[in-house]
């Protein structure tokens, strides 16, 4: 357990699945909640490498990495797009855009 004044340890979610034929890493880069009424549904922002092939991400409904079947993995993998960690985040105001590594972090 962290002491007093130091941050929370967070956990890694991280696991490998192939899926047609191809070994992909996937790893939780980002949470959300979209409120729609009630408590809201729960995304996971999801990356995905692999060798030979350019990273890829995907959003996914769930909680954690652990809550999604394979098969579930495996689609997000297929409908991922490319990855870019450094896209803009537009802002609310003009001039406000932040970097994707920053944002909720």
């Amino acid at each position: 357990m962290p002491g007093e004044g130091e941050p929370p340890e967070i956990e890694l979610e991280e696991r490998a699945l192939d899926v047609d034929g191809v070994t992909w890493t996937v790893r939780v880069e980002g949470r959300a909640r979209v409120r729609t009424g009630g408590s809201g549904t729960p995304l996971l922002e999801l990356v995905f490498r692999a060798a030979e092939h350019p990273p890829r991400t995907a959003l996914a409904v769930g909680s954690s990495l652990g809550s999604l079947t394979d098969d579930h993995v495996a689609d997000a993998v297929r409908s991922a797009r490319p990855y870019d960690p450094d896209r803009a985040v537009p802002g609310f105001f003009t001039g406000t855009e932040q970097s994707g590594r920053t944002r909720g972090r």
